[in-house]
């Protein structure tokens, strides 16, 4: 991280702090601290990075999307679990558009974003995502895969939870 830490000011000086070479040394940096356990400089680094990109190259850009990524492993890592949580509400439909529901990212993201909903006890705010997820996996795998009959179960308990029977029936 000493070469990033260095090349980082200067290249902001130099380039400026949106040029592209910037931003990906920051993403650099702040991945490297997080290799080293140092949240409390990695997740910094990483939400200004995906705050710029999501600004300049759009919500849907596949490094916007990457630095969502890391900011959701920096979260995880460092357990800020609130602030995991509502990333993960806004970001898992958008990389779940990128990559479609069974590409391993999109998988990995979805599994832990309900296991953190079910133990928060927080699935009836997830109920958007599930939706999302069972409209997308019953469309590649089919209405009768056990993996859409596992969701469609875990999305009937968060109607349930939510004040919804009807829904849940």
């Amino acid at each position: 991280s000493v070469v990033f830490e260095n090349l980082f000011p200067l290249q902001k000086a130099k380039l400026g702090e949106t040029h592209s070479d910037t931003l990906r040394t920051q993403s650099s940096l702040g991945a490297s601290y997080w290799g080293q356990g140092r949240f409390d400089q990695s997740v910094p680094l990483i939400e200004d990075t995906l705050r710029k990109q999501e600004q300049l190259l759009g919500p849907e850009n596949r490094d916007t999307l990457a630095a969502a990524e890391n900011l959701l492993i920096n979260y995880k890592s460092a357990k800020r679990v609130d602030q995991l949580f509502e990333l993960e509400i806004v970001w898992l439909p958008r990389l779940m558009k990128a990559y479609g529901p069974s590409h391993r990212t999109t998988g990995k993201f979805v599994q832990s974003f309900l296991a953190d909903a079910r133990t928060r006890d927080r699935m009836p705010d997830s109920i958007p995502v599930q939706e999302l997820v069972l409209d997308e996996v019953s469309r590649q795998l089919g209405p009768d895969h056990p993996g859409v009959l596992e969701i469609m179960n875990n999305l009937a308990a968060s109607y349930w939870k939510a004040g919804s029977l009807e829904r849940s029936i």
